[in-house]
């Protein structure tokens, strides 16, 4: 019975990941996709991407869409939006604005560029330089480590003082983040 199993769920892994590896899947699908592989088979992005062939930055961007908010994954998944639309959105802190600048931005009225410019306008106007530059340290290297470690990151910083928080899916994915970081 266990070996049976093991035999369905590796026929399961392996049907996902050919369903990955077909052409005419949207973003959202192929994030989710990727996500499965993860949560389900408890495969590292390293692993995912030998597997399917992309690269390791291409599967962490594409899980990374996962984290937009609902409406925007819909516009992404049916073609309003394309994949650089969606990345310089996460540029934008707040989700009202990010939403507001995808509607904007609705079936190639506005070009990614443009959209990158709106979320740094935004951005200087929200903040003054000192805090500007201090938070935006602590996100690029929010988002560098995320891209580098293939997870979420949150960097939580106070007066003196930080914390920074790493997810991780079950003790071997836990493991070999100890190793990255140990570089053991």
């Amino acid at each position: 019975r266990r070996q049976r199993q093991m035999c369905i769920r590796d026929s399961m892994q392996i049907a996902l990941i050919e369903n990955l590896q077909r052409e005419n899947l949207n973003p959202i699908e192929e994030a989710q996709g990727y996500f499965e592989l993860m949560e389900s088979f408890g495969m590292t992005q390293d692993e995912i991407s030998k597997t399917v062939g992309r690269s390791r930055s291409a599967v962490a961007n594409a899980i990374r869409l996962l984290n937009l908010p609902e409406k925007i994954r819909d516009m992404l998944e049916d073609g309003d939006l394309t994949v650089g639309h969606a990345k310089a959105l996460m540029a934008f802190d707040d989700e009202g604005l990010m939403t507001e600048a995808a509607e904007k931005a609705w079936g190639g009225r506005l070009t990614v560029r443009e959209l990158e410019k709106m979320a740094q306008n935004r951005d200087k106007s929200d903040k003054n330089k000192t805090n500007e530059r201090i938070d935006s340290y602590f996100k690029e290297m929010e988002i560098g480590l995320h891209e580098a470690l293939g997870r979420k990151v949150k960097v939580e910083y106070g007066k003196n003082k930080g914390a920074l928080i790493l997810e991780f899916y079950d003790r071997d994915d836990l493991s070999e983040l100890a190793k990255r970081l140990t570089k053991e």
